[in-house]
């Protein structure tokens, strides 16, 4: 019977891309569907050891087998097989790579369009094997060229539709394969995301989680939630189509369940994950506008109130998960945060009491960290939330309840707890954000902390706390109440200056070693001490913004300041509390959350913006900088220093020369209608009208003798402007022209002012009196031609005024020009000094380098010289010949290196 395997033992002989090249033949030759059937089994028999030489040849002629005999299923569900096979990945638990083979087979499938819709039209097919091959391979390929497939389906109109029947499929099998291809699908691409909710992909998914019991549904009802959170996360149009077709209120059943004893792990792993999904409508680097719609719809269904009845079950698993959840969606939005905190929890407690208890019981430090943050967001922005809390520390005739404000207290000043009285600290920075009435009603309250003593008031009681607290914990969150309180509020920055030693006492903490080894503590005491400075009213005598600044000046240094406060306001820490909503981190890296991070960010602000106006830079600032730069460095300093005062000086300046305009406006007016009057006086001739202008022309020149005396002030504080420029520049440090240049420029300017009040002369004349009886009176022709020439005078006085303002504005622009000339030489001064350091630092490097390459080669040339020595030296031992050049070469060699050692 050997003559029956004689074909098979031969064919096994030949190497693989031969064999695999006699199937390929076969199955492209073949008339018969048999023989095509058993090429193409043969083929898969080996896809998966000769991948590289199935997929090579055969690729092609396996997609013509899906196009030609589609009829028989045996063969459609060998060549799918086939196809999964070469294109599978080497590591499919790792990221796709160029260079492997399935990828590279993938990318020649996809990117031929007709052969991914010849793959989709397979689904069509209702037979089991060949659907659930077709799904794997559309999975496969997804998994290796995720882009491309994407592209491919939805150039076709109907391939969206095609896959979304198959979560319809009765068979389990293909409906779970098919929901795991399109959580890829639908994955980071927003045009598959719209098309497949428009073809009602929400139904289909809340109706297989409803199928499978929602949080029982084990990792079916996980993949569901998996999918929704890939169809809305940052697509904002299907987050309306939820919305609008209130699917929030069919995800109720998942916490509403009644059984709330057995969480195995898979529904607690379930339930969390839906509360992800929540929170994606929620996020807060959402649209605002948005963000509201999705938390009024939330809130509306009667989520919120199950969530919030669920969070505080004592057999609740996912506690923490549940308060955050909460807390971002009643977050910003007043209305929200108003009706939780008007609810109560099924023990009976307001949920702000609530809150606090599950904080400050011995829980886990993520359930901790979550009650806090719950209470935080209904406290942020709702002042009248945080007056209400502030309210419940002030005495009333209430009987003795416990309520949030003695809570708070109590944690504040516990004993032996330094992460409750953190956590406490922080609650209550909170109350005082953005609350200047809270902040101020807040230092009435005074507390009790032995029997029989007398009350002290919270704010020294922080500041005792303070002085005597070691836990870097709880020294964060009393600074951070303590600069929160002070911010913005200079009532109570004046009582916190008040207390006994306190500048000794903050100055001491800049200074302790403990405090400038932690960057949080050294930036939060610096921003205590800087907000002493910004909020600082100058009531208090010994401790107004000047006394406090000239402390930090000769006590701390105010580069030494600004550059530690600079080095907290852009650290590590600051960075991580500044991203906006609820960031999970274990205890350690967690010191405060966003909205006082954002309220310290600003404090620092203020606090460097107040250094910058009044600091003064060091001497001892750049001690390893050369002579010329240090000279440069000096130069500029000094240019800016004129510009700040003529920037000053000029804004003066313009000032006057609006009020002198404005006078002369006026005093153009009066002249206009006293011609008025003067025609009129014509016409009636009358002694009285004669006196009346009499008296019009004295009120006229007494305007204009105003505007002299105007002028007079305005050229000595001109006069004044230019002795301050001149002692603020030194012209033997300015470089040359520049500074001659303003110079003359103000001097013209002030000798012009100086001549202005002579060259202005007022026409003198008397008024005449009105005519009596009994003396005699001159005619009125004569006295209305001497009124109108006194006119006439002073119209052309005011003419001269104006052009001498005119000429002023002149001399102003060409000051202003001066100064912006200055300004950029200025900079240009900087710029040079910046290149040549950078040039000196370079060159320095170049030098060094070329050294230590001298050196090298130097120490290489004596090794060979000492070989070659050795060398010549063996071969004359060896009874060899050496050339008498050689030899005066090697006696030369030997007398260069003895000169060389000389010098």
């Amino acid at each position: 019977m050997s003559w029956l395997f004689k074909g098979e033992e031969a064919q096994s002989e030949l190497p693989p891309s031969a064999q695999v090249e006699r199937l390929v033949t076969r199955l492209s030759s073949a008339t018969m569907l048999d023989d095509r059937r058993t090429a193409v089994n043969e083929l898969r028999a080996r896809s998966k050891t000769y991948k590289v030489e199935v997929g090579s040849q055969a690729l092609s002629h396996l997609v013509d087998v899906l196009k030609n005999d589609r009829g028989d299923p045996e063969i459609i569900n060998a060549t799918l097989e086939t196809l999964v096979n070469i294109t599978a990945r080497a590591n499919p638990t790792g990221p796709p790579t160029p260079d492997d083979v399935g990828v590279m087979f993938t990318e020649i499938f996809v990117k031929n369009t007709d052969d991914v819709i010849l793959l989709l039209s397979l689904l069509e097919e209702t037979e089991y094997s060949t659907r659930l091959l077709t799904i794997q391979l559309l999975t496969t390929l997804l998994n290796n060229c995720s882009r491309l497939l994407q592209d491919a389906i939805t150039l076709e109109g109907s391939a969206v539709a095609k896959l979304m029947d198959l979560l319809g499929d009765s068979r389990d099998v293909i409906r779970n394969e098919a929901l795991l291809l399109m959580i890829g699908l639908v994955k980071d691409n927003v045009v598959v995301q719209k098309i497949v909710a428009f073809q009602n992909g929400f139904d289909l998914v809340m109706n297989i989680m409803s199928a499978e019991m929602f949080s029982h549904g084990g990792v079916i009802t996980a993949d569901c939630i998996r999918l929704l959170k890939s169809m809305t996360d940052g697509n904002t149009s299907n987050q309306a189509s939820f919305r609008e077709a209130s699917f929030f209120s069919a995800l109720i059943p998942f916490f509403s369940d009644e059984d709330k004893t057995a969480w195995p792990s898979q529904r607690v792993e379930n339930v969390r994950s839906m509360l992800e999904f929540v929170r994606i409508f929620v996020r807060p680097d959402s649209a605002k506008t948005v963000r509201t719609q999705n938390q009024n719809a939330i809130g509306s269904s009667g989520l919120l109130t199950v969530l919030y009845t669920t969070a505080f079950e004592p057999t609740f698993p996912a506690m923490s998960e549940t308060l955050v959840a909460i807390g971002e969606i009643i977050a910003g939005n007043t209305r929200w945060q108003d009706t939780l905190a008007a609810a109560t929890t099924t023990q009976g407690f307001p949920t702000t009491i609530a809150c606090l208890n599950v904080a400050f019981d011995k829980n886990p430090f993520p359930a901790q960290h979550a009650a806090v943050f719950l209470l935080q967001q209904i406290l942020v922005d709702n002042q009248p939330q945080q007056l209400a809390l502030v309210e419940s520390l002030l005495p009333s005739q209430t009987p003795a309840v416990p309520s949030p404000g003695l809570l708070l207290c109590q944690g504040l000043l516990a004993q032996q707890q330094p992460i409750l009285n953190w956590m406490a600290a922080l609650c209550l920075s909170h109350v005082l954000l953005d609350n200047t009435t809270a902040k101020e009603k807040l230092l009435s309250v005074a507390l009790t902390q032995v029997a029989g003593s007398p009350p002290t008031s919270l704010l020294a009681i922080c500041v005792s706390q303070l002085a005597v607290a070691k836990h870097l914990k709880l020294r964060c969150g009393l600074l951070c109440l303590l600069a929160t309180w002070l911010h913005d509020c200079a009532f109570a920055v004046k009582s916190f200056l008040q207390i006994p030693d306190i500048i000794s006492f903050l100055v001491r903490l800049i200074h302790d070693h403990d405090v400038v080894s932690s960057p949080v503590l050294d930036g939060l005491v610096l921003i205590l001490f800087g907000v002493c400075i910004t909020g600082n009213d100058n009531t208090l005598e010994g401790h107004t913004k000047s006394d406090l600044l000239e402390i930090v000046a000769h006590r701390i240094g105010n580069d030494e300041f600004t550059q530690r406060l600079s080095r907290f306001a852009q650290g590590d820490v600051m960075a991580s509390a500044l991203k906006a909503g609820y960031v999970s981190t274990p205890l350690e890296s967690t010191w405060f959350g966003f909205e006082i991070a954002t309220k310290l960010r600003a404090a620092a602000t203020d606090i460097t913006n107040v250094f910058g106006a009044n600091g003064e830079t060091s001497p001892d600032m750049n001690h390893s900088t050369v002579a010329g730069v240090q000279y440069h460095d000096e130069v500029v300093s000094e240019y800016q220093s004129l510009i700040r005062e003529q920037d000053q000086k000029l804004q003066a300046a313009n000032a006057e020369k609006q009020q002198l305009e404005q006078q002369l406006l006026e005093a153009q007016q009066r002249m206009s209608q006293l011609e008025v009057e003067a025609q009129a006086a014509t016409i009636e001739q009358s002694p009285t009208a004669d006196s009346t202008q009499g008296q019009q022309i004295a009120e006229l020149t007494a305007q204009l003798q105003g505007l002299q005396q105007y002028y007079g002030q305005f050229a000595q504080q001109a006069a004044a402007f230019f002795s301050q420029a001149l002692s603020v520049v030194d012209p033997a440090k300015a470089p040359q022209g520049e500074f001659t240049q303003i110079a003359s420029a103000f001097s013209s300017s002030l000798q012009q002012l100086q001549l202005l009040p002579e060259s202005f002369k007022l026409p003198t004349f008397e008024p005449q009196a009105p005519p009596t009886p009994d003396s005699p009176t001159t005619s009125s022709g004569d006295q209305i031609d001497e009124l109108q020439l006194e006119l006439r005078a002073a119209r052309g006085d005011v003419i001269e005024l104006q052009e001498q303002v005119e000429a002023k504005e002149i001399e102003i622009e060409r000051a202003v020009k001066a100064a912006e000339d200055a300004s950029a030489e200025a900079t240009r001064l900087a710029s040079e000094v910046e290149v040549s350091k950078d040039r000196a630092k370079a060159t320095q490097e170049e030098l060094e380098e070329l050294n230590l390459q001298h050196s090298d080669l130097l120490v290489l040339l004596a090794d060979m010289d000492e070989k070659v020595q050795d060398y010549r030296e063996r071969i004359i031992q060896l009874g060899g010949e050496v050339s008498e050049d050689e030899l005066d070469d090697t006696v030369a060699d030997g007398d260069g290196e003895e000169e060389q050692d000389d010098e």
